[in-house]
């Protein structure tokens, strides 16, 4: 049964859902509602047939499934604006932002609206996604509903709401899709409490390649990048560079700490060089810190870092 979807905040993930949904006929386009403050960018989606406006009341009025697609720092604004039109007995509110935690989200919004957390990983723009889900207040119905969703997207895990970040981390940066070598991911999956099965899910397509060593930024890493660094690398446009700057992290071989020489140069899968400093027993690379060494996995070793690495242009 078809329902009407209205994604708050047209932004890139927001536009990648939307996009699923249409290309898989999932939903019609008038079913789908998409709001933005600059509407500049949705006019291909006004064109479709979707409802495209900057009324995030109205779009709420007018639908069921609510996808909160907006900003970390901007969520608690855009669900104290729509607090007074949310229904429970009619809406179940989707939340796709980083960091916000169901409980938060049902403090704000102050009513037994069923909430379900959902994280995609940027694979979502090819269809690709593997979306880890939790939930809170949801019937069976209604979370088979935003299953069935995202699966439009991908696939689709439940998980406890504690492993999110844990799922940030591991699949959110991109590397189900662009980096699909680090099969090391499995084994830090296993570590923080997924099941194999789970884990393995969220990498699945690394199965034929390896050894590798991964040198793995933190989120405060990412967070760290210049405003706009992100976000500009995950326009679709821009996937290239992506892919760039993340098998600029990637090293052929297994390559563990005991290994590297003080003034060493790594060449990477991207093509580019690391240079390798160590100083009274401490590792770095290109100035970052390896805050975590020597990670074993079957199919290589991963080493944090607290910093990203990008490549010379």
């Amino acid at each position: 049964m078809s329902r009407k979807i209205a994604i708050i905040g047209g932004g890139n993930l927001g536009a990648a859902i939307a996009d699923g949904l249409i290309q898989s006929e999932f939903s019609r386009p008038v079913e789908i509602t998409i709001t933005r403050r600059n509407l500049a960018s949705l006019g291909r989606f006004a064109e479709r047939g979707c409802m495209v406006h900057s009324d995030n009341k109205k779009a709420v009025r007018e639908s069921e499934i609510i996808i909160l697609a907006v900003k970390p720092y901007n969520y608690a604004e855009i669900i104290k604006e729509l607090k007074a039109v949310f229904n429970p007995k009619k809406h179940v509110v989707v939340s796709v932002v980083t960091g916000a935690w169901i409980e938060q989200l049902q403090a704000a919004i102050g009513k037994p609206v069923p909430v379900i957390r959902a994280m995609p990983n940027t694979a979502i723009a090819i269809q690709q996604s593997m979306t880890c889900l939790s939930h809170s207040g949801a019937s069976a119905s209604q979370l088979n509903y935003i299953q069935q969703l995202f699966d439009q997207l991908g696939k689709t895990v439940m998980i406890d709401e504690k492993l999110m970040d844990a799922a940030t981390i591991l699949g959110a940066c991109g590397t189900a899709y662009a980096m699909r070598y680090i099969r090391a991911n499995i084994q830090g999956g296993i570590e923080i409490g997924f099941d194999a099965v789970k884990a393995a899910s969220l990498v699945e397509t690394l199965k034929s390649a390896g050894p590798f060593t991964v040198f793995a930024p933190t989120n405060a890493a990412f967070n760290a990048l210049p405003a706009g660094t992100v976000d500009n690398l995950l326009k679709p446009e821009m996937k290239a560079d992506l892919a760039g700057v993340l098998t600029y992290h990637v090293v052929a071989g297994a390559v563990k700490a005991a290994d590297l020489k003080d003034g060493q140069k790594i060449k990477t899968v991207q093509g580019g060089e690391l240079t390798v400093s160590i100083k009274d027993g401490k590792v770095m690379i290109n100035g970052a810190n390896v805050t975590i060494a020597d990670v074993i996995s079957s199919n290589g070793v991963t080493h944090v870092i607290d910093a990203v690495l990008l490549p010379k242009k």
